[in-house]
């Protein structure tokens, strides 16, 4: 639960999607110096709908998973897993700085 507080905290702040996981993969990285890799999955399911509805987030989710498996036998931290992941999002999404609740809001009343 304290996961998604903090997920949902940098999202309220109006930063681009990057500097939300930036910021995300630190505060992830410092739970797993703690916990270790056995945390890994749960560390990620905050994030795991931040491209929800746009070009590539489903690859994203996609990369996300398989780099969760691929670092489970190699080394690598949790950060890598994350941002490795994002390779396949253009950097006008990565970048944008509209407000991702805004964003999110507009696209759930669409439906």
């Amino acid at each position: 639960m304290i996961l998604y507080q903090v997920f949902f905290k940098l999202i309220f702040t109006g930063l681009s999607r990057r500097e939300i996981l930036e910021a995300y993969s630190k505060y992830a990285e410092s739970k797993e110096n703690v916990h270790g890799k056995k945390i890994r999955r749960s560390l990620v399911k905050p994030i795991w709908n931040i491209f929800f509805g746009e070009p590539n987030g489903k690859q994203f989710r996609l990369q996300l998973e398989n780099n969760l498996k691929k670092y489970q036998t190699e080394g690598g931290t949790i950060r890598d897993i994350i941002m490795e992941s994002t390779r396949c999002i253009s950097d006008d999404i990565f970048d944008s700085k509209e407000s991702v609740q805004e964003e999110l809001l507009r696209k759930a009343s669409k439906q």
